[in-house]
């Protein structure tokens, strides 16, 4: 947060230390209805609806380690071409602070 005033010595901008916010993350999946976690009644399309927190954890290749961390989904976005594969952009609202751990 910037606190500089009129009279702030020198020609420096003053800050204040704020609040971290975690953002958002977004994502895409093929989808499939099949999977428990795709499907409307019982997966992500039913915690968007429902507005249910959940905890995720993404996981990075080549043992990178992994961020764990809660939120709401707030975009569950099809794209449903002719030619090619059903997929879904799905976007995570965190609401808390993220852990991140190497393996």
């Amino acid at each position: 947060m910037d606190i500089t005033t009129h009279d702030t010595p020198g020609f420096w901008r003053r800050k204040l230390a704020v609040l971290i916010d975690a953002g958002d993350i977004s994502f895409e999946i093929n989808f499939d209805s099949a999977d428990a976690t795709h499907a409307f009644a019982t997966g992500m399309w039913n915690q968007l609806v429902g507005l249910i927190k959940s905890g995720f954890q993404m996981t990075f290749p080549n043992s990178a380690g992994h961020l764990k961390f809660v939120g709401y989904l707030a975009q569950h976005d099809f794209n449903v071409p002719v030619d090619n594969v059903l997929a879904v952009k799905i976007q995570v609202a965190i609401t808390d602070n993220i852990t991140a751990a190497t393996p």
